[in-house]
């Protein structure tokens, strides 16, 4: 039996709990590579213990208002905009989602965070930010993550950033909605279980291999247009073709283990937590 829903909110406790906990585990994930990376290319040096705790601590910081903020915000926005409706067939795949209005409330969304969170890393940042670049540059083996932090930086201070960001979360989210309207119901859709109580469904788990092979899938393509762009831009063809191929087997890989660990991570936390629990009645 195939139904069209639509998503009409997010308790906003459990997302932010699941969220954060998975962010969690993959900063740790993340902090032990680059303090191993670092260690065998350049050398140990006790500031990349520092850098490493940064980084989990910070992801762990961003994480909580991150979730609580765009659930309360696509909360608020979803009763102002057009629905976005999911096709699920039998509560145990996702084979369509609606194309412009998940796109048009994702760009509305990135304008309001945009806008909040600019002025603070124009003012509250630079000291903090400027401290580590300072720290990686003068070290050998960190310096250049150092350079690139510190392009970063600049460019996240122009205020066109704004204007970024919104165009790049409406394209992103449109692209990738298309795509997985005519890709993934070709592969099975995606499989999930869900199972109503009341007003609410909770989102009890989903399968990590159909689910890192729909995230390394979208990671391919991605990764194929960004190649086809920069080889526009660029002229060359040879380097082009290099880099091209490096997106996409590095974005189909990476995708793959993202979603199929992130998976195994979901489900683990919603049997300790109960699961994401969202509103999505009848289309």
């Amino acid at each position: 039996m195939t139904d069209m829903k639509k998503l009409k909110s997010i308790d906003l406790s459990s997302i932010t709990i699941i969220g954060t906990s998975i962010n969690f585990i993959w900063a740790i994930i993340i902090a032990i590579i680059f303090l191993a990376s670092m260690s065998i290319f350049g050398g140990f040096n006790p500031s990349l213990i520092m850098i490493a705790l940064g980084i989990i601590f910070g992801v762990l910081v961003i994480s909580i208002p991150k979730y609580f903020g765009i659930s309360c915000l696509y909360n608020y926005f979803i009763t102002k905009l057009r629905d976005v409706e999911f096709e699920i067939i039998e509560m145990k795949k996702v084979t369509k989602i609606s194309i412009v209005p998940f796109s048009f409330i994702a760009a509305v969304i990135a304008l309001i965070l945009a806008i909040i969170v600019y002025p603070i890393i124009v003012i509250g940042t630079p000291a903090i930010v400027i401290q580590l670049i300072q720290l990686l540059i003068s070290q050998a083996s960190t310096q250049a993550i150092g350079f690139i932090l510190y392009q970063l930086l600049l460019t996240i201070y122009n205020p066109l950033m704004i204007v970024y960001v919104v165009l790049g979360a409406f394209v992103f989210t449109l692209v990738g909605s298309a795509v997985f309207n005519v890709v993934i119901p070709r592969i099975g859709g995606l499989k999930v279980d869900l199972s109503s109580n009341g007003e609410m469904t909770t989102i009890n788990s989903f399968t990590p291999l159909n689910a890192g092979i729909i995230a390394g899938i979208m990671s391919l393509i991605f990764g194929l247009i960004t190649g086809l762009i920069i080889s526009v831009l660029s002229g060359s063809l040879p380097a082009a073709l290099s880099l091209i191929a490096i997106l996409v087997v590095g974005g189909f890989i990476i995708g793959l283990i993202w979603g199929a660990v992130s998976s195994a991570l979901y489900n683990f936390f919603a049997k300790k937590t109960g699961g994401i629990k969202v509103k999505l009645p009848e289309a």
